[in-house]
């Protein structure tokens, strides 16, 4: 979705590392869930943080992603 939208190179990398680290954030806190024994909703507070840190990375990228779509000059990016 970020490739459509008018962004600067850099800017689309950060809004990409954005989204990857919230899902690395949801995949650790699953993983720590499964090594502890611990069932998938029964989250103690380093795996809670660790979700919603996930999901509002997630989000974040969502929502500037879908912003920038909006926008119709690209954002970042200079005029020649």
């Amino acid at each position: 979705m970020a490739s459509f939208a008018a962004l600067a190179e850099a800017r689309r990398r950060s809004f990409v590392a954005l989204a990857a680290g919230g899902y690395c954030a949801l995949v650790a806190a699953s993983a720590a869930q499964t090594f502890a024994g611990l069932a998938t909703f029964d989250l103690a507070w380093p795996a809670a943080v660790l979700v919603v840190g996930g999901l509002a990375g997630l989000t974040s990228a969502l929502a500037l992603t879908v912003a920038s779509l909006r926008s119709p000059s690209p954002v970042g990016a200079h005029p020649g």
